[in-house]
């Protein structure tokens, strides 16, 4: 048996209302920006920090020094979530970007992997509510979810109410105060 349940417009919107503020489904998650050079080695990236105080572009120090796979893209890392920048880069790294202020330059830090980062960190983006366009379909699929589990519910109590004159108990289930004969 399939349980079909429609959500109308302004159940959606009626919930969006209710809950922008407080619903974490309903918004989008503080985001960092920032660009970066991974190198083989210590020296390596002292060199590159270096460079870049004496005035070179990082994102151009990326594309020739960096051994990530975005330095053809100069190294630019846009909007990352938190969890994203931890599980990329480390959380060592993470802290450290986070400490710092915009523009300001983290670095060399030692990676999981042996090699070191540098990175200038590039801005943050708050946490902000998704627009009611945004956040339609995952409000829609979360009213939808809720409709059904109560749907089948009410079906079970009906179907229980339904069946319960109809439900015949075994002998061997009421008849419990007498011992159990061996031989059947």
């Amino acid at each position: 048996m399939r349980i079909s349940v429609d959500v109308k417009d302004e159940q959606v919107m009626a919930y969006y209302e209710q809950n922008k503020d407080t619903d974490p489904l309903l918004k989008r998650e503080e985001r960092i920006s920032f660009s970066h050079i991974k190198t083989e080695t210590i020296e390596q990236a002292n060199a590159a920090l270096e460079r870049i105080n004496a005035g070179e572009d990082i994102r151009e120090l990326a594309e020739e020094l960096s051994i990530h796979r975005d330095a053809e893209a100069g190294g630019k890392v846009r909007e990352y979530t938190h969890p994203m920048v931890v599980q990329l880069f480390g959380d060592d790294f993470f802290q450290a970007l986070m400490a710092a202020e915009q523009d300001q330059l983290i670095g060399p830090i030692a990676t999981e992997d042996n090699a070191y980062e540098i990175a200038r960190h590039d801005g943050i983006t708050e946490q902000r509510n998704l627009s009611p366009a945004m956040a339609k379909h995952k409000i829609r699929l979360r009213l939808r979810k809720s409709e059904s589990n109560k749907a089948v519910v009410a079906l079970l109590e009906s179907l229980k109410e339904k069946a319960a004159d109809e439900i015949v108990k075994s002998p061997s289930i009421t008849q419990t105060d007498q011992p159990a004969d061996p031989n059947q």
